[in-house]
């Protein structure tokens, strides 16, 4: 009975651990141009077509992540104020999505007794970065980016909300009319 016990604890120890891991944290950070004046820039274009990531996410297409990407900044720029125009907008958004491999060392217990051994983990990070550019020169007026883990278990459904997720809190820090 002991045994069972522990195990059944074991089980919810590694299954919470499971669902921590799920919910990586995201850094965003932005950054604002010294000239940059949205106050006179009510409208906005897209600078271009979709962008293509180096590498494949599980299940999810180049086409996919720029319709869940451009849906996620198209709803939060209106609700700040802006107007999406097919062209001729007063500035212009743009995007990129970087995937890259990267290790950490992490702290693996081997036994009860609380003996220990580093590991090298490996994992992929993305990266997604919104710019706004000044329309007649494409300088850039402001930069915001979000990184994270990614769960390369997550359905599209799941990762279409994660994207959502980061350009809203890319989005948070954008200047509002």
């Amino acid at each position: 009975m002991i045994r069972s016990s522990r195990s059944t604890g074991l089980v919810l120890a590694l299954a919470a651990l499971v669902l921590l891991a799920c919910q990586t944290p995201m850094a965003v950070r932005t950054d604002l141009s010294e000239s940059a004046d949205f106050s006179g820039l009510p409208s906005y274009s897209w600078a271009g077509e979709e962008t293509s990531t180096q590498e494949r996410l599980r299940g999810v297409t180049d086409q996919d992540l720029d319709r869940w990407i451009r849906a996620a900044v198209d709803a939060n720029l209106a609700e700040a104020g802006y107007e999406r125009r097919a062209d001729g907008g007063d500035f212009l958004v743009q995007y990129d999505v970087a995937i890259e491999t990267q290790k950490r060392q992490q702290q693996v217990v081997m036994d009860r007794a609380g003996g220990s051994r580093s590991v090298t983990v490996s994992y992929r990070e993305g990266s997604l970065v919104l710019e706004a550019l000044a329309a007649d020169t494409r300088l850039p007026l402001w930069r915001g980016w979000a990184e994270a883990e990614i769960n390369e278990y997550l359905k599209p459904e799941a990762r279409e909300a994660r994207i959502g997720e980061a350009v809203g809190r890319i989005l948070a820090r954008f200047p509002r009319r």
